[in-house]
Parts: structure tokens; sequence; C-alpha cells
């Protein structure tokens, strides 16, 4: 029997083999994905994430990759790696598009699971589990693993406000799902987003998240 997983990204570190953050994460993951291997059982493992970081090319799937391969060379982790097969999709730049693109990746390889089991941030638990099971509808039964790595100022913001915004994206990412056209405006928001957040400074960081939610109130109450 093979397992799939979906890995998405959480953006392209400057050296992901010493963010300690990005490590904690994939090593959660990884733990998990070797953990259901059984005695005769494989898995596939979906690395999901685009050109998110500006940085020459590089992609989140092809430096989970790049850690993937480090970390099976460490003896300490344990596990099976001959039964793990890693497939990588490059295109990706939203938790949305992480859930399509793969599904699309299953579909282009003859894929078909019974069951999928998807990692995400504990914060957006919920989000995720909304979209999977309507993504994969029908298709397959979808676990959500989520693990609790962010460290950054969101992480801590009030929980009232972390709720609201991930109602607000997760309004959005349905709002896309209902016609290729919105699905292309998504993505095109989601670009310029990433070239504001590129921008150095806390300042810019907050003029973009108040330009983000004005954004979102705009096509959502049109």
């Amino acid at each position: 029997m093979r397992h799939v997983f979906i890995v998405p990204g959480y953006g392209i570190p400057k050296d992901i083999l010493r963010d300690s953050g990005y490590q904690a994460y994939l090593k959660t993951a990884f733990r998990a994905v070797c953990a259901r291997l059984g005695a005769r059982h494989t898995a596939l493992v979906i690395l999901s994430g685009g050109p998110t970081g500006g940085r020459g090319g590089k992609t989140e799937a092809s430096e989970m990759r790049r850690f993937a391969r480090d970390l099976s060379r460490d003896p300490r982790f344990n596990c099976a790696w001959e039964r793990v097969e890693f497939a990588e999709e490059r295109r990706s730049l939203s938790s949305l598009e992480n859930l399509l693109f793969a599904r699309e990746l299953m579909k282009e390889s003859g894929i078909r699971p019974r069951r999928i089991a998807t990692f995400c941030e504990l914060t957006r638990k919920k989000r995720i589990k909304t979209l999977a099971r309507k993504i994969f509808r029908g298709k397959a039964a979808v676990d959500v693993l989520a693990v609790d790595f962010d460290r950054s100022p969101d992480r801590y913001l009030e929980t009232e406000t972390m709720r609201m915004r991930e109602w607000n994206h997760l309004k959005f990412d349905l709002w896309a799902l209902k016609s290729p056209e919105n699905l292309a405006s998504h993505r095109s928001l989601v670009e310029k987003r990433l070239r504001k957040l590129r921008q150095k400074g806390v300042t810019d960081r907050i003029k973009t998240q108040l330009w983000w939610s004005r954004e979102l109130r705009r096509l959502l109450s049109g």
C-alpha cells in the first residue's frame, strides 16, 4: 500500500540546512512519514512550493528536497528511505495552490490514493482542512497534520486577530475556487503580496498587511 503525503513549503530561507525553524518542521513531517511506512508500505512525498522567495530561481520544493537528501545521510534519523519516493511540485505560491497542484501532479502521474495526509503550520489547520476536503472530495480521505513551528511575530498575535485573519484567507481561497478567472486573480494578488513582503523593514510589512486586508475586502465585496 502506498501512502501519499503533501509537504508544503513556507518560504525560502537563506540556508535551509541551517534554519532551525524549517528543520523542526521538516524533521517532524518526515518522522511522521517514516512512522507510517510499516513493514510493507511505501510513501510518496510531494514537496510543494514554488519560487516564493526571490532567491535566484530557487523553489521551496527544491530546497526541501535538498534538506531531505541531507537528512537521509544522517544515521541518527531512523527511516527506511528506500521506500520513500519524492516528487517536487515547483509552481505553487500559496496554501491553496499547494493542494491544487499536488492534486494535478497525482492525476498526471496516474496516482489514485485512498488516503492523503497533508502537513501545515498549526494556526492554518482549520483552513487547510476545509480546503483539502473540498479539493480532494470524492477522491481520497484527507488527514491534516499540523506542526507548531512558526517563530515569526505573526504566530503570537492575539487569538481573535489570528482567527479573523485565517477566516479572511479561507474566504479568499474559496472565492478563488469558484472560477478559473478568480483563481488567476488569486495568484496575481499573491504574487504582488510576495513582492511587497520581500521589501525590508517592519514598517513595510505593516503596510503590506494593511494593503492585503484592503485588497481582500475589495475582492470579496465585489
